[in-house]
């Protein structure tokens, strides 16, 4: 079963910013996912959605195009950016979002995070930055983590 039929069949809204509809929420706390398929950030948003069936909609951003029309079409609780050492511009989508949305909590995942990422997420005010775990009891504590800290009225 590949990704997307997984969220399907477990009822997880994942959108297209691009399709007719898409920033249509039946769940009371949207995420923002920037990240690719299958990326540290989109891993997380999936395994949150997972935990809190029916609480948590996602919407997948692969881009910054993508992102930046996502976040002018829908309000969002949380933004998860996955980083990954060999992509150099995840973090280009900041400045806008830091301009028009100075309030909205980012988060960023990523594996082998860099003493320069991490700087450069301070630069932008990222509320948090986490290296994705690697076992699945530091992954629970992680979820559990951002919902206490983000999404703590939804759950």
């Amino acid at each position: 079963m590949n990704h997307q039929e997984r969220s399907i069949s477990q009822e997880i809204t994942r959108a297209e910013p691009f399709k007719e509809g898409a920033m249509k929420f039946t769940c009371p706390a949207q995420v923002l996912v920037i990240d690719r398929i299958d990326g540290p950030a989109d891993v997380l948003a999936d395994l949150i959605a997972r935990l809190y069936e029916g609480k948590i909609s996602s919407v997948q951003a692969n881009n910054y195009e993508d992102a930046v029309y996502a976040l002018n079409c829908a309000e969002f609780n949380l933004v998860i950016l996955g980083i990954e050492a060999n992509e150099l511009d995840q973090l280009a989508v900041m400045p806008d979002l830091r301009d028009e949305f100075p309030d909205l909590p980012v988060m960023v995942v990523g594996r082998n995070l860099s003493r320069y990422d991490l700087e450069r997420c301070r630069y932008y005010h990222i509320n948090d930055a986490v290296e994705m775990p690697r076992r699945a009891a530091e992954l629970k504590a992680l979820v559990v983590n951002v919902m206490d800290r983000y999404l703590q009225c939804m759950a």
